[in-house]
Order: C-alpha cells, then sequence, then structure tokens
C-alpha cells in the first residue's frame, strides 16, 4: 500500500503532480499586483476553456487589496468566477 491508499477517497482521486513550488518576489508591491493580475488572467483563461468556469479561493489579510490590479482589466470574466474565502 502507498501513502495515496490511506488518504480519503475525494484526494485519492485527485490528479498527482509532482511539480515543486515556485517562489518569486517583487521589488515592490505594484509589480506584485501585476504580475499577479496576469497570472490569474492566464489562469482564469484555461479554466474557461477546460471547464466553463473559474474557481478561486482566496485567503484573508491583504490578498484582496493584491487583486485590485484586475479591476477594469479587459477580459476578466467575474460572471464565471466561484469564489471561496
Amino acid at each position: 500500500m502507498t501513502e495515496r491508499d490511506h488518504q480519503p477517497p475525494f484526494i485519492q482521486n485527485m490528479p498527482h503532480t509532482s511539480s515543486l513550488p515556485v517562489f518569486t518576489s517583487f521589488a515592490s508591491s505594484a509589480e506584485l499586483v501585476g504580475a499577479l493580475s496576469d497570472f490569474i488572467l492566464k489562469v482564469q483563461k484555461d479554466a474557461l476553456e477546460k471547464k466553463g468556469r473559474f474557481t478561486i479561493a482566496l485567503s484573508g489579510g491583504s490578498l484582496p487589496k493584491q487583486l485590485g490590479g484586475l479591476i477594469g482589466k479587459p477580459g476578466i470574466k467575474w460572471d464565471k468566477w466561484y469564489e471561496y474565502n
């Protein structure tokens, strides 16, 4: 038996990836906001093409403020977002 066999069924059925996390630092919060909004726009586009909706889980703290870069950004499909916080 593997470690995966001891996990709940909903975890066992999830696709397994072995990629390592990527950490990036930014010189300013403005650079972070720009990069974050570009990244979210890309993953939103991919999700909409594959599933027809974009699901995102957000933590509290300063993250909602950083997402301000998305306001007014062309291509954001707010009506397709499913947000969990």
